[in-house]
């Protein structure tokens, strides 16, 4: 369950036709080809922390980075608003969990390889159903 943040932030993406529009199917878990195309998503999870009740484990925080790469400065920053408008604020419901928050908690940026990065954490909270 606590795992499963991942899922939430793929689901959401690549649903969302801003972000698709810009980026298409260019989302990866953890990192990327060597050949990938600019711009694309890159998503991992930071630290998962849970929380535990006399039942069991009660819910989980969830911290994870979405990074933005583009070709220009302005690209990165254009992707990187879109993917926190997606993704703020949004809880859903999956097979055996539930996210019921959903935050920007930091942001910073970086230049790498020839990319422009702009990385965003979010804070999930998730709860088993």
């Amino acid at each position: 369950m606590i795992l499963n943040i991942s899922k939430h932030i793929y689901t959401v993406l690549t649903a969302d036709p801003t972000v698709s529009g810009l980026i298409g199917d260019r989302i990866y878990p953890l990192g990327t080809k060597v050949e990938t195309a600019l711009p694309f998503v890159v998503y991992e999870r930071n630290t998962v922390t849970p929380t535990y009740s006399k039942d069991g484990m009660a819910s989980a925080r969830s911290y994870c980075s979405i990074l933005c790469a583009g070709e220009t400065f302005q690209s990165s920053l254009d992707l990187a608003n879109a993917v926190i408008a997606a993704l703020d604020g949004v809880t859903a419901s999956y097979d055996g969990f539930d996210v019921t928050r959903a935050a920007v908690s930091s942001a910073g940026e970086n230049y790498v390889q020839g990319a422009y990065i702009q990385e965003v954490e979010f804070s999930y909270t998730i709860i088993s159903n």
